[in-house]
């Protein structure tokens, strides 16, 4: 939560001094990167592989030279050179080299930024190469960034000189693409502040009394019934349920519906499939019989004023989709992948409320599972502005109504033409 608030505001975390430093460096020489894309120069094949591998880890986007680039570079290039990115110039190149392959790729559309990796060999012009990406980066729109290898005085008298005309310099290329991924951290702050944090209007007399009622009640949670009405105050589109305890109704709603799951609602069960409160997908009414009994008895002996909620299965990617009241940063939104197993799976987003729909995107985009939300294998793509709009509800809520210190739509499932709240918590100060 600390990390997530320091992004928000824009603010670059290091780890140690040597990140420091590499941060000073590029700050320093570079500015605004319109372009992220990045293009990998180099005249050691195996460096720039390290660096496509180091850029993987790091998130990174790599440029794809467009078909003009590549058919100049052939021409250009011995033919064992390997023209893509990395794009390996070999070792035996000169300075000339250097620049007429500079020229081209600075020219490409697709290349926002160039790291320019140079090794010490036999025949590397070190000196010069640094003068020419010198002369190139006074008329380029775009960063230029170095990586020359090495202690020795060639290599030195040439980073001095890159130092001296303001082109940032790394000692090897993890450390340059570290700097990089700083850069383009702090870029996507700058684009995402444009965009302004979104309240939603919602029916506030209607949950004001839903809270009334409960603290009339001596209780600071509420029921899932009670929840659900919370988010029908913002017209949010819900599964087609009943809260019961006749076994008739239920068996009708079945009839009509079909498949469903049977769940006890009482605001004691925090959590219902711990307590085994919750049913598997029901198909037949034999099952939906046998469920309801069980289910029922089971509450019967341990609840007073439950009810058996029937709620039709909803098929898709579940989340978890959380706000609490933080006791230093105020209201906090969260989303995560996983549903009941999030705590394992560890995969979950959070930011300082309230959020724009640009930063609510960049929540989803964070997390490791975002490719099962674009569709996955034979998964379909989910409705990804319904989960938006969920953390926008769950954020307001937060900033609207002071009594709610926390609230999870867990789980909430995501699917191709819907994403649908199947269950929710809402706990009271």
């Amino acid at each position: 939560m600390f990390d997530a608030a320091l992004k928000q505001c824009g603010v670059i975390r290091v780890e140690c001094l040597d990140e420091l430093f590499d941060a000073a460096e590029i700050f320093s020489k570079v500015t605004r990167v319109k372009n992220e894309n990045l293009l990998i120069l180099t005249n050691g094949g195996g460096l720039g592989v390290i660096t496509v591998d180091s850029c993987a880890k790091r998130g990174i986007r790599l440029a794809q030279l467009s078909e003009s680039s590549i058919s100049q570079l052939s021409t250009l290039l011995p033919g064992h050179a390997n023209v893509g990115n990395p794009l390996d110039i070999i070792g035996d190149a000169d300075a000339k080299r250097f620049e007429h392959s500079l020229r081209i790729v600075l020219r490409d559309k697709n290349v926002g930024m160039v790291l320019v990796i140079v090794t010490p060999q036999s025949m590397t012009e070190i000196v010069e190469t640094a003068e020419v990406i010198i002369k190139l980066v006074k008329s380029a729109k775009k960063p230029i960034i170095t990586n020359f290898i090495g202690k020795e005085r060639r290599m030195k008298i040439a980073q001095e000189l890159l130092n001296d005309s303001g082109i940032p310099n790394f000692e090897f290329p993890e450390m340059a693409i570290n700097a990089i991924r700083m850069l383009t951290t702090y870029n996507d702050y700058l684009n995402l502040g444009k965009a302004k944090p979104r309240m939603l209007g919602f029916d506030k007399s209607r949950v004001a009394n839903i809270i009334s009622n409960v603290k009339s009640q001596g209780r600071n949670t509420l029921t899932l019934e009670e929840g659900f009405q919370v988010l029908n105050a913002f017209n949010i589109r819900l599964p087609p349920q009943i809260f019961s305890n006749k076994l008739e109704e239920h068996i009708e709603f079945f009839k009509t519906h079909g498949s469903v799951v049977l769940k006890v609602d009482s605001h004691q069960v925090l959590h219902k499939t711990d307590t085994g409160m919750v049913s598997k997908r029901i198909d037949t009414e034999d099952e939906l019989k046998a469920e309801f009994s069980r289910l029922y008895n089971f509450a019967a002996g341990q609840l007073k004023g439950f009810k058996i909620c029937a709620q039709v299965f909803v098929k898709g990617v579940e989340l978890i989709v959380g706000g609490l009241r933080d006791a230093i940063f105020g209201p906090v939104v969260s989303v995560g992948i996983g549903g009941i197993l999030t705590e394992i799976i560890r995969d979950i987003g959070f930011r300082v409320a309230p959020i724009s729909d640009d930063e609510a995107e960049a929540m989803l985009k964070q997390l490791k599972g975002y490719k099962l939300l674009r569709g996955f294998r034979n998964m379909p793509p989910v409705k990804i502005p319904q989960i938006v709009e969920m953390l926008h509800v769950l954020s307001t809520l937060l900033l609207e109504i002071e009594e709610i210190t926390e609230i999870e739509v867990n789980p909430l499932i995501a699917g191709e033409h819907q994403s649908l709240p199947v269950d929710i918590l809402i706990k009271l100060s």
